[in-house]
């Protein structure tokens, strides 16, 4: 007992067991970044040449353009280096902390469809991914329609592990998101994640650790869009090619 009274002495000293006040709530924010996609700068968006899952991400016209001023990720049944679709995903050259990031986007039909707009944190603080942590504000299956989803990763709980992922994962029904564009967005605290879709608020993650393990949403973070190919779908893909189209992504800080 002396002994474990002891150990909790210092882990309080070290500031585990400090209570730290919640984080409140910002009203007005600042504008900080925007990308209307009148074009796609490379010093803006890095692009993925690569494998992941089952489709080829590629850098070509055909999977990722911007066209009438929407970023267009178009996913394509083809072969391609070995691969059966091809699709993409952009990633920002910046990394932000904290704020409210949002896109307002539409999505596919295609059942095959796998669109993503999510959040990757920088691997030079904990390591890659699941370390790092990945915040999924909107992530779709078309063959899940019309269900959207939120999730989170990290190393304590991701889809590898699939530990505790009821607490880490929700889902809204939007029955128009592939025929209407709708504002998806995250206030990102020190304390919790809130999450909204055309500003009305459906989810909150708390932080409820300070371990990294559970809670590595205290560094820099960039901003990732995806349209790849859903692995656990066995139909047919005869509504292929599909297009996820986004019109806008913004990033605000709290005004000062």
């Amino acid at each position: 007992m002396i002994r474990r009274l002891t150990f909790l002495i210092v882990l309080c000293a070290l500031g585990s067991c400090k209570e730290e006040e919640p984080d409140p709530s910002v009203e007005d924010w600042c504008l900080v970044f925007e990308d209307e996609f009148d074009s796609l700068e490379q010093a803006v968006w890095e692009t993925s040449v690569a494998p992941n899952g089952i489709t080829y991400r590629t850098d070509r016209q055909k999977n990722v353009r911007v066209e009438n001023g929407l970023l267009i990720m178009e996913l394509h049944k083809e072969d391609y280096e070995g691969y059966a679709y091809t699709g993409s995903d952009i990633a920002s050259v910046e990394y932000y902390q904290y704020g409210k990031i949002e896109s307002r986007a539409k999505l596919p039909t295609a059942n095959r469809s796998w669109p993503a707009f999510w959040m990757l944190g920088a691997y030079d603080e904990y390591g890659e991914w699941p370390n790092c942590g990945e915040i999924d504000i909107l992530e779709y299956w078309g063959y899940n329609a019309p269900d959207v989803y939120t999730n989170i990763h990290t190393k304590n709980s991701n889809w590898q592990n699939g530990r505790n992922r009821e607490k880490h994962s929700t889902s809204v029904s939007l029955p128009d998101a592939s025929e209407q564009f709708h504002v998806y967005g995250l206030e990102w605290y020190r304390d919790r994640l809130e999450f909204y879709i055309d500003g009305s608020h459906y989810w909150t993650f708390n932080k409820f650790s300070n371990n990294w393990r559970k809670w590595p949403f205290d560094h820099p973070m960039r901003i990732v869009f995806q349209m790849f190919a859903a692995t656990d779908y066995e139909g047919s893909d005869a509504d292929l090619p599909d297009q996820f189209e986004v019109d806008y992504v913004r990033v605000y800080k709290a005004c000062e």
